[in-house]
């Protein structure tokens, strides 16, 4: 099991993570720094052969710093050329993120929540942004 773990890049500190497999059942604990550790840690597991389930109770640990998160997803939105960050309001109540703005695509609104999920130590994201639709209507 630590070596399926040890391939994955996106797993820094495999001492933050404990596992216990019975009949195939596992069960991952532990705390991570970003919510893309946690999933990639399950999908690392999901892979070996005679896997029946798993239960991933690990813990993102939360940064209680909040304007160093609010940065951060700033920083991501921007770098997407996909996102006009100026249309996206990010708040920032400890670890939860929400989203607020217009967005032109389903594409461009999935991309934003990511962005706000890449942020270490975030927790939760609500995501309230609207589709904008970009189509112009002329009068008859």
């Amino acid at each position: 099991m630590i070596k399926i773990l040890t391939w994955g890049a996106a797993i820094a500190d495999l001492r933050d993570i404990q596992f216990k497999v019975e009949k195939g059942y596992v069960s991952l604990e532990g705390t991570v720094d970003f919510y893309s550790q946690r999933n990639a840690a399950e999908s690392l597991v999901r892979r070996l052969a005679g896997i029946t389930g798993i239960d991933n109770r690990q813990r993102i640990r939360p940064m209680m710093n909040v304007l160093d998160i609010r940065h951060g997803i700033r920083e991501a939105l921007k770098r997407n050329a996909e996102i006009e960050a100026e249309n996206i309001q990010v708040e920032v109540s400890g670890s939860h993120v929400t989203l607020h703005g217009k967005v032109q695509s389903r594409r461009e609104r999935a991309v934003a929540e990511r962005a706000a999920w890449s942020a270490r130590g975030v927790t939760a994201v609500e995501d309230f942004l609207s589709i904008e639709d970009a189509r112009v209507r002329l009068s008859p």
